[in-house]
Protein backbone atom coordinates (compact mmCIF):
# COMPACT_ATOMS: atom_id res chain seq x y z
CA UNK A 1 0.00 0.00 0.00
CA UNK A 2 2.81 1.95 0.76
CA UNK A 3 4.71 1.54 -2.35
CA UNK A 4 1.35 2.73 -4.08
CA UNK A 5 0.81 5.65 -2.43
CA UNK A 6 3.95 6.87 -3.44
CA UNK A 7 3.36 6.24 -6.68
CA UNK A 8 0.40 8.62 -6.92
CA UNK A 9 2.45 11.38 -4.95
CA UNK A 10 4.80 10.69 -7.87
CA UNK A 11 2.02 11.19 -10.36
CA UNK A 12 0.91 13.82 -8.83
CA UNK A 13 4.27 15.58 -8.90
CA UNK A 14 4.68 15.35 -12.65
CA UNK A 15 0.78 16.95 -13.21
CA UNK A 16 1.96 19.79 -11.09
CA UNK A 17 5.38 20.31 -12.55
CA UNK A 18 4.15 20.91 -16.11
CA UNK A 19 5.94 17.96 -17.45
CA UNK A 20 3.90 16.88 -20.55
CA UNK A 21 1.18 14.82 -19.50
CA UNK A 22 -1.27 14.09 -21.92
CA UNK A 23 -3.37 11.31 -20.23
CA UNK A 24 -5.40 11.26 -16.65
CA UNK A 25 -4.94 9.63 -13.64
CA UNK A 26 -7.59 6.86 -15.09
CA UNK A 27 -5.61 6.17 -18.35
CA UNK A 28 -2.07 5.84 -15.89
CA UNK A 29 -4.15 3.21 -14.14
CA UNK A 30 -5.19 1.80 -16.82
CA UNK A 31 -1.73 1.65 -18.70
CA UNK A 32 -0.62 -0.34 -15.73
CA UNK A 33 -2.56 -2.91 -14.59
CA UNK A 34 -2.55 -4.09 -18.25
CA UNK A 35 1.14 -4.39 -17.98
CA UNK A 36 1.25 -5.70 -15.20
CA UNK A 37 -1.35 -8.19 -16.10
CA UNK A 38 0.79 -8.62 -18.99
CA UNK A 39 4.10 -9.75 -16.66
CA UNK A 40 2.20 -11.71 -14.44
CA UNK A 41 1.45 -14.05 -17.57
CA UNK A 42 4.42 -13.70 -19.21
CA UNK A 43 2.35 -12.31 -22.52
CA UNK A 44 2.18 -9.97 -25.02
CA UNK A 45 -0.37 -7.44 -26.41
CA UNK A 46 -0.11 -4.53 -29.66
CA UNK A 47 0.20 -2.02 -26.97
CA UNK A 48 -1.61 -0.25 -24.18
CA UNK A 49 -5.41 0.20 -24.20
CA UNK A 50 -7.21 2.64 -25.77
CA UNK A 51 -7.38 5.23 -23.29
CA UNK A 52 -4.03 5.49 -23.06
CA UNK A 53 -3.38 6.87 -27.06
CA UNK A 54 -1.23 9.85 -27.29
CA UNK A 55 0.71 9.04 -24.42
CA UNK A 56 4.16 11.15 -24.04
CA UNK A 57 6.75 10.26 -22.30
CA UNK A 58 5.91 11.93 -19.07
CA UNK A 59 3.09 9.68 -19.22
CA UNK A 60 5.17 6.57 -19.74
CA UNK A 61 7.07 7.65 -17.09
CA UNK A 62 4.02 7.76 -14.69
CA UNK A 63 2.46 4.42 -16.13
CA UNK A 64 6.17 2.63 -14.99
CA UNK A 65 5.68 4.29 -11.60
CA UNK A 66 2.15 2.50 -10.82
CA UNK A 67 3.49 -0.52 -12.56
CA UNK A 68 6.26 -0.51 -10.02
CA UNK A 69 3.82 -0.35 -7.53
CA UNK A 70 2.11 -3.18 -8.39
CA UNK A 71 4.81 -5.44 -8.95
CA UNK A 72 5.53 -4.71 -5.45
CA UNK A 73 2.59 -5.37 -3.86
CA UNK A 74 2.19 -5.21 -0.16
CA UNK A 75 5.43 -6.44 0.61
CA UNK A 76 7.85 -4.07 -1.23
CA UNK A 77 10.75 -5.05 -3.84
CA UNK A 78 13.92 -3.73 -3.22
CA UNK A 79 14.61 -1.46 -6.10
CA UNK A 80 18.17 -2.74 -6.78
CA UNK A 81 18.86 0.58 -9.30
CA UNK A 82 18.42 1.75 -12.49
CA UNK A 83 19.22 0.50 -16.32
CA UNK A 84 19.77 2.91 -19.12
CA UNK A 85 18.29 1.95 -22.63
CA UNK A 86 19.17 3.97 -25.80
CA UNK A 87 22.39 4.83 -25.17
CA UNK A 88 24.06 4.30 -28.41
CA UNK A 89 23.02 5.46 -31.86
CA UNK A 90 22.37 1.54 -33.09
CA UNK A 91 20.31 0.98 -30.17
CA UNK A 92 18.29 4.46 -30.66
CA UNK A 93 18.05 3.44 -34.53
CA UNK A 94 16.74 -0.50 -33.40
CA UNK A 95 13.92 1.32 -31.11
CA UNK A 96 13.25 4.96 -33.23
CA UNK A 97 14.09 6.93 -30.30
CA UNK A 98 16.86 10.23 -30.10
CA UNK A 99 17.50 10.21 -26.36
CA UNK A 100 17.72 7.27 -23.82
CA UNK A 101 15.67 6.34 -21.34
CA UNK A 102 15.32 4.61 -18.08
CA UNK A 103 14.37 1.81 -15.77
CA UNK A 104 14.56 0.20 -12.56
CA UNK A 105 16.47 -3.05 -11.34
CA UNK A 106 14.01 -4.71 -9.14
CA UNK A 107 15.68 -7.26 -6.69
CA UNK A 108 13.57 -10.40 -7.59
CA UNK A 109 14.58 -9.92 -11.44
CA UNK A 110 18.25 -9.48 -11.07
CA UNK A 111 20.46 -12.65 -10.18
CA UNK A 112 24.05 -13.45 -9.73
CA UNK A 113 26.13 -15.18 -12.69
CA UNK A 114 26.54 -17.83 -13.51
CA UNK A 115 22.52 -17.77 -13.55
CA UNK A 116 19.83 -20.54 -14.67
CA UNK A 117 16.97 -18.98 -16.00
CA UNK A 118 13.74 -20.60 -17.32
CA UNK A 119 12.98 -19.42 -21.19
CA UNK A 120 9.37 -19.22 -19.98
CA UNK A 121 10.14 -16.49 -17.37
CA UNK A 122 9.84 -14.23 -20.96
CA UNK A 123 8.48 -13.16 -23.89
CA UNK A 124 11.79 -12.66 -26.03
CA UNK A 125 15.45 -13.26 -25.01
CA UNK A 126 17.10 -10.44 -25.96
CA UNK A 127 20.73 -9.72 -24.24
CA UNK A 128 22.86 -6.69 -23.67
CA UNK A 129 26.16 -6.88 -22.08
CA UNK A 130 26.77 -3.96 -19.82
CA UNK A 131 28.86 -1.92 -17.95
CA UNK A 132 27.73 -1.35 -14.11
CA UNK A 133 28.53 1.43 -11.79
CA UNK A 134 28.10 0.99 -8.09
CA UNK A 135 27.93 4.59 -6.46
CA UNK A 136 29.12 5.13 -3.17
CA UNK A 137 27.31 8.86 -2.47
CA UNK A 138 23.99 10.22 -3.41
CA UNK A 139 23.81 12.65 -6.46
CA UNK A 140 21.12 15.22 -5.02
CA UNK A 141 19.60 17.67 -7.17
CA UNK A 142 21.99 21.09 -8.14
CA UNK A 143 22.07 23.76 -9.96
CA UNK A 144 25.16 22.76 -12.32
CA UNK A 145 23.57 19.82 -14.20
CA UNK A 146 25.97 16.50 -13.57
CA UNK A 147 28.96 15.68 -15.87
CA UNK A 148 30.97 13.06 -16.60
CA UNK A 149 33.45 14.20 -14.59
CA UNK A 150 31.24 15.42 -11.90
CA UNK A 151 30.23 12.43 -11.20
CA UNK A 152 33.16 10.25 -11.05
CA UNK A 153 34.40 10.50 -7.69
CA UNK A 154 30.58 9.24 -6.63
CA UNK A 155 31.34 5.86 -8.29
CA UNK A 156 33.66 3.46 -5.89
CA UNK A 157 32.97 -0.21 -8.11
CA UNK A 158 31.89 -1.54 -11.55
CA UNK A 159 30.96 -5.27 -12.70
CA UNK A 160 30.16 -6.58 -15.75
CA UNK A 161 26.66 -7.46 -16.22
CA UNK A 162 24.04 -8.56 -18.68
CA UNK A 163 20.51 -7.17 -19.21
CA UNK A 164 17.98 -9.71 -21.20
CA UNK A 165 15.81 -7.83 -22.38
CA UNK A 166 11.52 -8.53 -23.21
CA UNK A 167 8.56 -6.44 -23.99
CA UNK A 168 5.51 -6.67 -22.73
CA UNK A 169 4.46 -5.60 -26.41
CA UNK A 170 4.52 -7.78 -30.09
CA UNK A 171 6.79 -5.75 -32.21
CA UNK A 172 8.03 -3.55 -29.73
CA UNK A 173 10.49 -2.02 -31.77
CA UNK A 174 7.97 -0.07 -32.81
CA UNK A 175 5.52 0.86 -30.41
CA UNK A 176 7.33 4.35 -29.80
CA UNK A 177 9.89 5.43 -26.39
CA UNK A 178 6.84 6.34 -24.06
CA UNK A 179 5.04 2.96 -24.34
CA UNK A 180 8.45 1.44 -23.61
CA UNK A 181 9.30 3.59 -20.69
CA UNK A 182 5.61 2.27 -19.44
CA UNK A 183 7.12 -0.89 -19.99
CA UNK A 184 9.79 -0.69 -17.50
CA UNK A 185 12.17 -0.07 -20.05
CA UNK A 186 11.62 -2.91 -20.92
CA UNK A 187 13.49 -4.84 -18.59
CA UNK A 188 12.95 -8.30 -17.82
CA UNK A 189 15.93 -9.52 -16.05
CA UNK A 190 19.79 -8.85 -14.56
CA UNK A 191 22.76 -10.49 -14.08
CA UNK A 192 25.80 -9.59 -12.74
CA UNK A 193 29.34 -10.90 -11.86
CA UNK A 194 31.79 -9.43 -8.93
CA UNK A 195 32.24 -6.10 -8.49
CA UNK A 196 36.12 -4.43 -8.73
CA UNK A 197 37.58 -1.49 -7.87
CA UNK A 198 36.47 1.91 -10.05
CA UNK A 199 39.65 3.38 -9.50
CA UNK A 200 41.23 -0.12 -11.47
CA UNK A 201 38.81 0.09 -14.68
CA UNK A 202 39.26 2.48 -17.88
CA UNK A 203 35.64 2.45 -18.49
CA UNK A 204 36.08 3.97 -22.28
CA UNK A 205 38.79 0.93 -23.22
CA UNK A 206 37.00 -1.72 -21.39
CA UNK A 207 36.41 -4.21 -23.89
CA UNK A 208 33.42 -7.13 -23.75
CA UNK A 209 33.15 -10.56 -26.20
CA UNK A 210 29.70 -11.93 -26.30
CA UNK A 211 29.05 -15.32 -26.80
CA UNK A 212 26.60 -17.89 -27.96
CA UNK A 213 27.25 -21.73 -27.21
CA UNK A 214 30.93 -20.65 -27.62
CA UNK A 215 30.68 -18.45 -30.59
CA UNK A 216 31.69 -14.98 -30.17
CA UNK A 217 28.44 -13.28 -31.84
CA UNK A 218 29.12 -9.27 -30.92
CA UNK A 219 32.52 -7.71 -29.34
CA UNK A 220 32.54 -3.83 -27.95
CA UNK A 221 34.26 -1.52 -25.79
CA UNK A 222 32.64 0.95 -22.99
CA UNK A 223 33.25 3.81 -25.50
CA UNK A 224 30.31 2.64 -27.42
CA UNK A 225 27.57 4.62 -24.86
CA UNK A 226 27.22 7.66 -25.60
CA UNK A 227 30.61 9.48 -24.01
CA UNK A 228 31.29 6.45 -21.91
CA UNK A 229 29.54 5.20 -19.15
CA UNK A 230 30.14 8.11 -16.54
CA UNK A 231 28.36 10.22 -19.23
CA UNK A 232 25.86 8.02 -19.17
CA UNK A 233 25.44 8.15 -15.40
CA UNK A 234 25.38 11.56 -15.40
CA UNK A 235 22.48 11.52 -17.75
CA UNK A 236 20.71 9.47 -15.45
CA UNK A 237 21.38 11.83 -12.30
CA UNK A 238 20.10 15.07 -14.21
CA UNK A 239 17.01 13.05 -15.16
CA UNK A 240 15.92 11.72 -11.76
CA UNK A 241 16.56 15.69 -10.86
CA UNK A 242 14.09 16.76 -13.34
CA UNK A 243 11.56 14.44 -12.20
CA UNK A 244 12.04 14.99 -8.32
CA UNK A 245 14.12 12.15 -7.51
CA UNK A 246 18.10 11.29 -7.11
CA UNK A 247 20.50 8.47 -7.51
CA UNK A 248 21.69 7.10 -4.02
CA UNK A 249 24.91 5.39 -2.57
CA UNK A 250 24.32 1.80 -2.74
CA UNK A 251 22.38 1.54 -6.35
CA UNK A 252 23.61 -0.05 -9.10
CA UNK A 253 23.05 1.45 -12.69
CA UNK A 254 23.34 -0.44 -15.78
CA UNK A 255 24.36 1.85 -18.42
CA UNK A 256 23.70 0.09 -21.68
CA UNK A 257 24.68 -2.03 -24.23
CA UNK A 258 28.31 -2.31 -25.87
CA UNK A 259 27.21 -4.11 -28.55
CA UNK A 260 24.13 -5.03 -31.09
CA UNK A 261 21.45 -6.89 -29.48
CA UNK A 262 22.22 -9.96 -29.29
CA UNK A 263 18.62 -12.51 -29.72
CA UNK A 264 19.27 -15.51 -28.01
CA UNK A 265 16.84 -19.15 -27.53
CA UNK A 266 15.94 -21.26 -25.25
CA UNK A 267 18.84 -23.78 -24.70
CA UNK A 268 21.34 -21.09 -25.10
CA UNK A 269 24.38 -20.40 -23.08
CA UNK A 270 25.51 -16.75 -23.04
CA UNK A 271 28.60 -15.33 -21.74
CA UNK A 272 29.70 -12.20 -21.75
CA UNK A 273 33.60 -11.50 -21.69
CA UNK A 274 34.94 -8.92 -20.05
CA UNK A 275 38.12 -9.84 -19.78
CA UNK A 276 40.25 -8.95 -16.30
CA UNK A 277 36.76 -7.56 -15.21
CA UNK A 278 35.38 -11.14 -15.29
CA UNK A 279 32.49 -13.06 -17.26
CA UNK A 280 28.96 -13.32 -16.74
CA UNK A 281 26.83 -16.23 -18.14
CA UNK A 282 23.03 -17.22 -18.44
CA UNK A 283 22.08 -20.93 -18.97
CA UNK A 284 18.29 -20.68 -20.68
CA UNK A 285 17.05 -23.30 -19.59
Amino acid sequence: MRAFVLAIIKIYWLYLKGTGMAINQAAINSGAAHLHDLFARVAQSPGLPADCAGLTEADGYAIQSALLARLSGDQPIARVGYKIGCTNAAARGLLNADHPFHGTLLADRCYASPAQLGSNQFNTLGIEPELALVLGADLPSQVDPYTAETVADAVVAVLPAIEVVDSRYLGWTAVGLPSLVADNGVNAGWVEGPSMPAAKIDLMRQPVALRRNGKIEHEGVGANVDGGPLAVLAWLANMLNRQGEMLKAGQKISTGTLTPVLMAAPGDHIEADFGSLGAVSINFN
